[in-house]
């Protein structure tokens, strides 16, 4: 059973972990791949102060990432404040890198109107900045669902030095 985060209308995160340990071992059962993007939403300060605003880019958010995420035994959920993640089944990493540009795309899709909505405000500032770290793992002895946590949140440290790195 998935306990549901009342603001998004996705998995919490004690539901969601409690989830992919699950899967963890189903997948060590069947010897298939997991992998596990976790995203963080870059809401900038100003949206951010608003929480009737803030709150509606999250749902979006939210509500792309679930269409998204539809095959059987995938699950997105909430990881933290503004980060969510998603739980691919049998999916090795090359497929859940190119996943996780498609997303990335859709979610910036996504979020254009919003960004056209605060005309005045400074182009930087305005934007919803978006980070995916990916990762994928075949279960085996000795390597827990912790380790494929550990490295999605290092893909995304990565990808969030990247970005910043850029500007």
């Amino acid at each position: 059973m998935v306990s549901v985060d009342p603001i998004t209308g996705v998995s919490n995160a004690k539901s969601f972990s409690r989830y992919l340990k699950e899967e963890w071992r189903c997948a060590y059962s069947a010897r298939q791949s997991l992998a596990l993007m976790i995203i963080d939403l870059g809401i900038p300060s100003m949206l951010i102060n608003d929480e009737k605003e803030s709150d509606k880019i999250i749902r979006l958010a939210c509500d792309e990432m679930k269409r998204f995420a539809r095959r059987s035994g995938d699950l997105v959920g909430r990881y933290d404040n503004e980060k969510f993640a998603i739980l691919l089944v049998n999916t090795d990493l090359e497929n859940a890198r190119k996943l996780a540009e498609k997303l990335l795309q859709l979610l910036q899709q996504t979020f254009e109107p919003i960004r056209a909505q605060h005309k005045t405000i400074d182009q930087h500032s305005k934007q919803v900045g978006i980070n995916i770290g990916v990762a994928s793992a075949l279960p085996m002895p000795g390597i827990g669902s912790d380790d494929l946590v550990f490295r999605a949140e290092q893909a995304l440290k990565g990808a969030l030095k990247k970005n910043i790195a850029g500007k």
